[in-house]
């Protein structure tokens, strides 16, 4: 009988889907005439093992290369480890606390003993006392204070050499001692083994990290291929999610490509993703190509759970799944807080929210927010602390009028979500981030959408005020989504031998305009260009030469409707620390009526200040820098120094990290620093150079030109994609040393025709973005700003 094996090896317990995925498989392949094998990690209990699908335990890691299942250790290991403890300093301390805890005990709790209590007390304390006195007195004395300092020279020789033993003895031994971890790639071919997998089955890997989809090329290529059976793996991340980029090993590209050359893709190794935009994106990076695959869940569960049938209860709002940043747990608390007056709080509302760690202890804010939740009373707003049952997840599914979904954007830009999936299958209204994949899958009819966070409860209040409708509307979407997402569907994907049925995206590169501002490729959405700005923002205040330029670029990203993101902040010690709060309130309304002023899609700002430098970047001279602080001396390096130490806010740390925007735009060469400090290297850099800022700290502090500070700034000029100068003379002074990035110039005089600007701003984009870019809108009002020296 052939054989459908499902790998799971991050299988350890009832957390997350993968209990949920690989068991609606197994059943979908049996249906197919299929013998259904689930291989889990070692650690999954045979409690849950189903009665009608074999299950073999194997795996002694999970999907992140981590030690799942770990052996008892030894006792001579455990005895070696108490010996480095320093265990008689440890016993002292702990007799001297149980002393003191129970003098405290007894003086609260027994009032009759209390003046024996202190008598006692006291005697002891003045008899260490005297021992201590006396053991200084016979310190004085010449000859014992002699044989007191050998004495002690003896006890710390003593001391160290049996730590230096102990130590390298426990090394040792731990290595004999410590069982070793079998690897994935070894766990996997003795599991095939043993279950004597033939050309004629079909193995489905739905969770993997891209160092095992090596180690699977790695296995296949060492076999006899015409023996072995074919596998069917699962890509769910973005390509440019970091665990995907900074994955051990050749990389995912690399893989694809030597899959693809050596012939192992498509005959024997089949991948897989779940949405168009993964497809379309995994797709570039070679010639290997993906097939859409379905989101699998057991469906037969929602016909089996109790309806709701009271319909005079409150209305049930409901967070599934586990609490993790990613799910923005972390924001449930401030959403009940603006719900619990109005709504939870008299009733109209009750919360049930799942709140079991996916990591032992909680990520980042999760355990705090969790704490928080804890204050409401249990009636109102209910906490699930453990992993749930199947059965109890469907129940509290069928029993929910409406499910909040406050995911990351950047975490599901692309990646698909089962909560989502079963919500939208069982006809509940949901509350989901707009700019992600979970956005993508509703509309307005039976989702409330929302772009940032602090918008939750008013799109919950809108859910609510409208229940009826939007209830209505979901369970007429669900029957074509049930059928859309079957896991038979599935397994009829893995088993169509078919190698030319994926997603192709290249055939036709007609751009259309969508309602939603996207691009459209053969009806298929495709995200705008994300432009980061980051701006030394002084001018915006000030009104410097360098405003009606930022003006220019303001108006053609706004004609080009790209998705801009901007970091401001000042270069002014008198707008710093203590006076960054004025600052912030005084330069965030002006950054607010520009960008409508020119409509740029602005999706996001950062007005930041200034970290305490604990890193110093470029090799430079911490001795220098602190001079110059000391004095209030401002110079390249110090402002190199404090920009790469800027106090980035998480979410744009992240945004950075995993390489999120497609153009950086900088004003000032000294920014670059920021660059350096996240390591971008797929993003393009536009850097402005109004003047060569060497030059420019030289004039401002009196002092001649140094060289070393030209130096550095034209090897950071020379690490960016394009550079716009305000005087051609600048342009070619530079040209003499650096050479890798496209020059142009601008005018920079307001008073001159400014569209030979606006064609140089658009060419320097367009260069960059290459099929990207798209053609402008047709420009709206213009704005002029009047000022008592001029128009700009």
């Amino acid at each position: 009988m052939k054989k459908l094996i499902i790998i799971d090896h991050s299988l350890c317990n009832l957390q997350g889907h993968h209990y949920e995925c690989s068991l609606s498989v197994a059943e979908a392949g049996a249906r197919q005439g299929y013998e259904s094998i689930i291989v889990a990690n070692k650690a999954f209990p045979k409690t849950l093992y189903p009665d009608y699908i074999k299950v073999i335990s194997a795996f002694e890691v999970d999907w992140f290369d981590n030690p799942v299942f770990s052996k008892q250790k030894s006792n001579i290991l455990d005895f070696f480890e108490f010996l480095q403890n320093n265990p008689l300093e440890n016993l002292s301390e702990k007799i001297n606390h149980k002393f003191q805890f129970y003098f405290k005990y007894w003086e609260l709790n027994q009032p009759k003993l209390k003046l024996l209590v202190e008598k006692i007390k006291g005697s002891t304390s003045r008899l260490v006392n005297w021992i201590q006195q006396d053991i200084i007195l016979l310190r004085s004395i010449p000859f014992s204070n002699t044989l007191w300092g050998i004495f002690k020279i003896i006890w710390g020789l003593f001391r160290y050499i049996l730590s230096v033993f102990l130590k390298k003895i426990n090394q040792v031994l731990s290595k004999l001692f410590t069982p070793k971890t079998e690897s994935f790639k070894d766990s996997l071919s003795k599991v095939l083994q043993a279950i004597k997998a033939t050309p004629e089955d079909e193995i489905f890997i739905h969770t993997i990290g891209i160092h095992q989809v090596e180690e699977v090329y790695h296995y296949l290529t060492s076999q006899n291929l015409s023996k072995m059976p074919r596998f069917h793996i699962l890509l769910r991340r973005d390509i440019d999610d970091p665990l995907v980029v900074y994955a051990p090993g050749m990389g995912l590209k690399a893989i694809f490509e030597h899959c693809y050359q050596s012939k192992v893709w498509p005959d024997k190794i089949q991948f897989y993703t779940d949405t168009d935009d993964l497809i379309q994106r995994y797709n570039s990076l070679s010639e290997v190509k993906l097939y859409k695959i379905p989101i699998p869940f057991r469906q037969e569960k929602l016909e089996q759970i109790k309806k709701k049938s009271n319909t005079d209860q409150p209305v049930h709002l409901v967070y599934l799944g586990d609490a993790r940043p990613e799910k923005g747990y972390h924001y449930l608390p401030n959403i009940v807080e603006s719900l619990w007056t109005d709504y939870i709080q008299p009733g109209k509302i009750k919360v049930t929210i799942q709140s079991n760690f996916s990591i032992e202890g909680g990520e980042g804010l999760i355990p705090q927010a969790r704490l928080a939740l804890e204050r409401y009373p249990d009636s109102k707003v209910k906490l699930i602390k453990t992993a749930m049952s199947a059965d109890a997840y469907y129940q509290l599914l069928a029993e929910a009028d409406a499910l909040i979904l406050p995911y990351d954007t950047n975490s599901y830009r692309f990646r698909t979500s089962g909560v989502l999936t079963e919500a939208l299958a069982a006809g509940k209204p949901v509350i989901v981030p707009e700019n992600s994949w979970l956005g993508k899958q509703v509309d307005s009819s039976r989702a409330s959408l929302y772009e940032n966070p602090h918008e939750i409860p008013k799109k919950v209040i809108e859910i609510v005020e409208n229940l009826e409708g939007f209830s209505e509307s979901a369970k007429t979407f669900s029957k074509g989504w049930l059928e859309k997402n079957s896991p038979d569907s599935l397994v009829k994907t893995l088993l169509d031998s078919k190698d030319n049925n994926y997603v192709n995206y290249e055939e036709n590169n007609e751009l259309k305009n969508d309602t939603n501002n996207q691009i459209v490729v053969e009806n298929k959405p495709r995200l705008l260009p994300k432009v980061l700005l980051v701006i030394e923002s002084d001018f915006l205040l000030d009104q410097e030469f360098y405003y009606h330029s930022f003006c220019n670029y303001l108006e053609y990203l706004g004609s080009c409707d790209y998705e801009i993101y901007g970091l401001f902040f000042t270069n002014k010690q008198e707008r710093k620390g203590e006076n960054y709060e004025p600052f912030y309130h005084q330069i965030y309304p002006v950054i607010d009526q520009l960008f409508q002023d020119f409509s740029v899609n602005l999706k996001q700002r950062w007005i930041v200040d200034y970290a305490s430098p604990n890193i110093i970047p470029y090799n430079l001279n911490l001795k220098e820098y602190i001079q110059e602080t000391l004095n209030n001396q401002k110079s390249f390096k110090r402002d190199l120094i404090e920009r790469y130490n800027l106090s980035i806010p998480s979410d744009l740390s992240q945004l950075l990290q995993t390489n999120q925007f497609d153009v950086i735009f900088l004003n000032s060469i000294v920014s670059y620093s920021i660059i350096d400090r996240f390591n971008i290297t797929q993003s393009s850099i536009i850097c402005e150079v109004p003047e060569i800022a060497s030059y420019q700290y030289a004039v401002n502090n009196h002092r001649d030109i140094s060289q070393e500070d030209y130096e550095l700034e034209c090897q950071l000029l020379n690490q960016c994609d394009a550079l716009i100068f305000y005087h051609q003379y600048e342009l070619e002074k530079v040209k003499e040393t650096i050479n890798k990035p496209k020059g142009y110039v601008i005018s920079g005089d307001q008073n001159l025709d400014q569209s030979n600007d606006f064609q140089i701003i658009d060419k320097v984009f367009k260069s960059l973005l290459n099929d990207p870019a798209i053609c402008q809108k047709t420009i709206g009002k213009k704005v002029a700003i009047l000022y008592p020296w001029g128009i700009f």
